[in-house]
């Protein structure tokens, strides 16, 4: 159970400094947003994934 939360509040902070990274960057390289967007929309969907396991297991 411990496990699952670690994961999913690690993913979700992850997420956030991925996309927040994404803002800091220079907008002429698009390919440097798009891979923190990316990055952010995997880290997100991890999250998702271990909170259903989470709640399937309570």
């Amino acid at each position: 159970m411990l496990k699952y939360r670690i994961i999913v509040w690690g993913s979700l902070i992850c997420a956030v400094l991925f996309i927040g990274c994404s803002l800091l960057l220079d907008f002429n390289a698009i390919w440097q947003v798009l891979l923190s967007w990316l990055l952010g929309g995997a880290s997100i969907t991890i999250a998702l994934y271990y909170t259903d396991k989470l709640n399937r297991d309570l």
